[in-house]
């Protein structure tokens, strides 16, 4: 238990540090990560729809950087809210 809470301390700390402190871009796996988050929350895509999809389905998710208020709105429209 005791790792597991080093492990998740020492992620956030970083995500912090690197995203919110330091204001980095995403590495390639938290964009993807951010993607995943973002369709699951503001889009309702089930888990299991995101892992079915395919490499390039998810660059292409990936590419519209969702994690940005501005595109979200900008791909809020009908061809993101298939029938999962």
């Amino acid at each position: 238990m005791r790792r597991y809470a080093a492990t998740s301390v020492w992620w956030c700390g970083r995500w912090v540090v690197r995203y919110w402190v330091m204001r980095l871009p995403y590495t390639p796996d938290d964009a993807v990560y951010m993607t995943s988050v973002v369709l699951r929350n503001k889009f309702q895509m089930p888990p299991s729809v995101w892992k079915s999809l395919t490499d390039e389905r998810r660059a292409e998710y990936v590419s519209w950087e969702l994690w940005d208020p501005a595109n979200v709105k900008k791909c809020a429209c009908s061809f993101l809210r298939p029938t999962w």
